[in-house]
C-alpha cells in the first residue's frame, strides 16, 4: 500500500512540476524534472520508513516550489498582457517616412512589388502600437530568409517583461496571414494552448497590408531577402486591364516573335442585353475583372459577357435574364475577399442558374511582371 501511494504521490510531483518546467524552461527541461521526480519516488517507495520520509519531504518541497514559481510567473504574465496604460515608443520618422511612401506608389500601381526592410517594418509596426489597445510598447523585427520567418524583440507598457518569438507571414486569399510559430515571455517558454491568447496580438500588430487592404490592393506573394519582407501583388486604384490592352499587348509581342499572326476572325455578334442586369426565369451569372465589367468596349453588349449570354440562347432555344458581377481591376484574391463572390453566390442561392462564366487572374500578374526574375526571363 505504501509503496503505491509513493508512486500515485511522485505521478502527481513529476506531472505538476513537468509542466512547470516546460514552460518555464522548455521541453527536455520538463521531461527531466518528470524523470526525477519519478525516481525519487520509485526509490522512497523501496526504502525504510524514516528514508522515505525525506524523499517524500523532498517531493513535497519540489512540489511547492513549482506551484509557487509558476503562479509568480503566471501573474507577471497576467499582467503584462493586460496593462495597456504604459508609454509607447515612437516610430522613426525617417523608416517610417521611407515605409509610407512606399506603400503610396503601391496603392497608385496597378501593379506592384514593394520591397520593406527590417527598419521599415519596424517602423510600420512601431506606429501602429500607438493607435491601438495593445500591451506592447516596442518592438523590433529581424528577417530570415533561409527558414522565412520574421523574428521579434518587444517590450511591454507595464516595463516588467520583455517578449521574444517568431513569426511567418504568407500570402492567402489576396491577404496576408500571420502565424505565431514561438514566443517566449520573460522566463516563460509559452506552450501551443496558452500562445493563443497571444496570437491575435502578434497577427494584429505584423499586418503590413492594412493600409494596402484599405486602398483595395491584393497581396499576391510574399516573399524573403536576407533583410527584407518582399510583397508583391494588385491595387484596384492602378491602370486596370482592358480587352483593347490585352489584344494589344498580345500583337506587339507577336510581331516582336517575328512572324505575322492575325487575330482570330469575329464569331459572335453584339450581345442582345446592353447593360448588367436583366431578369429572368433562369440566369447567366458572370463573375470577373475588367473585362467581364466591359472596360474597353463601346457599350456593354459588345462586352463577351452580352455575346455570351445571347449565344447561349440561341443554342438553347431560351431566354435567359443576366447578372454581370464583374468588377473592373479585381484579381483572384480580391474576387475571394472583396464582396464579388460572395454577392454572386448569394444571388445563385436565391435564383435559377443556368450558366457561369468566370475570368479572374491575368490582373494578378501585374505585380510579377516587375520582379527580377521577368526582367532577366520573360518565361
Amino acid at each position: 500500500m505504501r509503496t503505491t501511494l509513493f508512486i500515485l504521490f511522485g505521478l502527481l510531483v513529476a506531472l505538476i512540476g513537468g509542466v512547470v518546467a516546460w514552460v518555464l524552461a522548455g521541453l527536455i527541461t520538463g521531461i527531466l524534472v518528470a524523470v526525477i521526480a519519478l525516481g525519487l519516488a520509485t526509490w522512497a517507495a523501496r526504502r525504510e520508513a524514516g528514508t522515505a520520509g525525506s524523499a517524500i519531504a523532498g517531493l513535497v518541497i519540489l512540489l511547492v516550489a513549482a506551484l509557487g514559481l509558476a503562479a509568480w510567473q503566471g501573474a507577471a504574465v497576467a499582467r503584462a498582457l493586460g496593462d495597456t496604460s504604459g508609454p509607447v515608443a515612437s516610430a522613426d520618422p525617417i523608416q517610417l517616412a521611407s515605409a509610407n511612401e512606399k506603400l503610396g506608389e503601391a496603392e497608385a500601381s496597378a501593379g506592384f512589388r514593394i520591397e520593406l526592410d527590417e527598419d521599415e517594418l519596424t517602423a510600420l509596426v512601431q506606429e501602429a502600437l500607438g493607435e491601438a489597445e495593445t500591451p506592447l510598447s516596442a518592438i523590433n523585427f529581424d528577417v530570415d530568409d533561409e527558414s522565412r520567418v520574421l523574428s521579434f524583440e518587444a517590450s511591454f507598457r507595464s516595463g516588467d517583461l520583455n517578449i521574444t518569438g517568431a513569426v511567418q507571414v504568407t500570402a492567402q486569399r489576396g491577404g496576408i496571414d500571420v502565424e505565431l510559430l514561438e514566443v517566449d515571455i520573460g522566463a516563460m517558454t509559452i506552450p501551443g494552448v496558452i500562445s493563443d491568447a497571444v496570437q491575435d496580438i502578434v497577427a494584429g500588430i505584423a499586418d503590413f497590408s492594412g493600409a494596402l487592404a484599405e486602398a483595395g490592393a491584393s497581396i499576391q506573394a510574399v516573399d524573403y531577402t536576407a533583410t527584407s519582407l518582399v510583397l508583391t501583388g494588385t491595387s484596384r486604384n492602378g491602370a486596370v486591364l482592358t480587352s483593347d490592352a490585352l489584344l494589344g499587348s498580345l500583337r506587339e509581342r507577336a510581331s516582336q516573335l517575328g512572324a505575322a499572326v492575325d487575330p482570330p476572325p469575329e464569331r459572335l455578334g453584339p450581345g442582345r442585353v446592353n447593360g448588367v442586369a436583366e431578369d429572368g426565369a433562369s440566369y447567366v451569372v458572370a463573375l470577373g475583372d475588367s473585362l467581364a465589367a466591359n472596360v474597353g468596349v463601346a457599350e456593354a453588349r459588345d462586352g463577351y459577357v452580352s455575346r455570351f449570354h445571347t449565344e447561349v440562347e440561341r443554342r438553347d432555344g431560351a431566354t435567359y435574364g443576366l447578372r454581370n458581377f464583374g468588377i473592373s481591376g479585381e484579381t483572384s484574391g480580391s474576387l475571394l475577399q472583396g464582396g464579388q463572390l460572395e454577392e454572386a453566390v448569394q444571388f445563385m442561392e436565391n435564383n435559377d442558374i443556368a450558366y457561369v462564366t468566370i475570368d479572374i487572374g491575368a490582373n494578378d500578374l501585374l505585380g510579377h511582371l516587375g520582379s527580377p526574375d521577368c526582367e532577366d526571363d520573360l518565361t
